[in-house]
């Protein structure tokens, strides 16, 4: 166990936590964002199990850099046939 009693979940030296942390302070996605607290309180708080959920991440990102990159994304569908009408406007 290491001294903060985690396993050492919450900083086992191998340099995710500091490439983590400039992420999360440089990455454009998160611009504008006002966050109460600071990286090492994520850090201390979080549990000794880290999580990764690959399918959500990769989608996510996906439609991130579509939504940038293109000028229409057919992402979200209709919700009246009016929008569906528009939207198959839009894309042709």
């Amino acid at each position: 166990m290491s001294a903060n009693g985690t396993n050492g979940a919450n900083g086992n030296g191998d340099g995710k936590e500091h490439k983590a942390l400039n992420y999360w302070a440089n990455d454009p996605r998160w611009s504008g964002i006002t966050r109460p607290y600071s990286y090492s309180d994520v850090v201390r708080l979080r549990g000794s199990i880290q999580i990764e959920y690959t399918l959500a991440r990769l989608g996510a990102e996906r439609l991130w850099n579509l939504m940038h990159t293109d000028a229409y994304v057919p992402a979200l569908g209709a919700i009246t046939g009016n929008q569906a009408i528009e939207m198959v406007q839009q894309r042709g």
